[in-house]
């Protein structure tokens, strides 16, 4: 099955609707087609990792002591989006 672009949404997923008992598989049909929100990033897997690359770089330069001016200018832009630590892993 393929779905049109105004089918597709960012950020869920499908219920499971198979389960296993005993052996034995059961379909909950009840529950197809339902979908739950899961934590997803807003932007596309390139533009996170290009931005995390850049957090990392800004971390490190901070670290050597007072950022250079050509730093400065990259530190106020402002990301596209936050990075919580739970997300890293």
């Amino acid at each position: 099955t393929s779905y049109l672009a105004d089918e597709i949404l960012w950020g869920q997923r499908f219920v499971p609707i198979v389960a296993e008992e005993d052996g034995r598989y059961s379909v909950d049909y009840s529950k197809f087609g339902n979908t739950i929100k899961v934590p997803t990033p807003l932007c596309t897997a390139r533009q996170l990792d290009e931005d995390r690359s850049l957090l990392d770089a800004l971390t490190l330069a901070s670290s050597r002591g007072p950022l250079r001016k050509r730093s400065v200018a990259v530190a106020k832009t402002k990301p596209k989006f936050s990075i919580s630590p739970d997300s890293l892993s």
